[in-house]
């Protein structure tokens, strides 16, 4: 049987995060703190993968 491997990542904080509204269906924009975040992100999958 084959070995699988499942990998849990959360979206980097939004603008809307920062000002602790609901987005829903709205795309927010990243802030600063969650660009650097979905570096960071990229970068831990990029070794897993």
């Amino acid at each position: 049987m084959a070995a699988y491997k499942l990998v849990l990542i959360r979206h980097g904080e939004s603008n809307w995060n920062q000002e602790n509204r609901f987005c829903g269906w709205f795309d927010a924009d990243l802030s600063e703190t969650g660009e650097k975040e979905a570096r960071r992100g990229g970068q831990a999958l990029k070794g897993e993968l």
